[in-house]
């Protein structure tokens, strides 16, 4: 089943209109060391962006904060897919899943990744459960 259901190509001024940063998904995964960080803007610099930033219909970053930032510090064009998805949940896993494959991290940092993810499921799950056996509980009081 693919995450998406959309691929659209679009090229953003950095100058004209900002992507949206989500403070969860940018904590999401470790931030990249100050080697990694200064390799990654040179690259840009020299070859310019390679990837494309990955983001929701509402434009939030999903992928690629670190080239965002690089590119929209130098005021650089940023070309950027948009990717939608059936569920919250999908496109949170997608954050997690699409930077484990590609960022040099871990298997510790890749576990806390992936847990993280995943204790944050069963806590929202939980809440939903709790919010409908509430509204049960009411419900049969208020008909006796």
């Amino acid at each position: 089943m693919a995450y998406y259901r959309n691929n659209v190509m679009q090229i953003l001024k950095s100058v004209e209109r900002s992507l949206i940063i989500n403070k969860d998904y940018y904590n999401a995964i470790p931030r990249p060391t100050k080697e990694e960080y200064t390799a990654l803007k040179m690259s840009i610099i020299e070859k310019g962006q390679l990837e494309p930033i990955t983001v929701n219909k509402n434009l939030t970053i999903l992928d690629g904060h670190t080239r965002y930032d690089i590119m929209y510090e130098r005021g650089m064009e940023i070309s950027y897919d948009i990717k939608e998805f059936d569920s919250e949940e999908l496109e949170r896993k997608y954050v997690v899943e699409s930077n484990i494959i590609r960022r040099h991290m871990t298997d510790f940092q890749k576990v806390e990744a992936v847990s993280s993810f995943y204790f944050n499921l069963v806590e929202k799950r939980n809440r939903e459960k709790s919010k409908i056996q509430i509204y049960k509980t009411n419900r049969a009081s208020s008909q006796s």
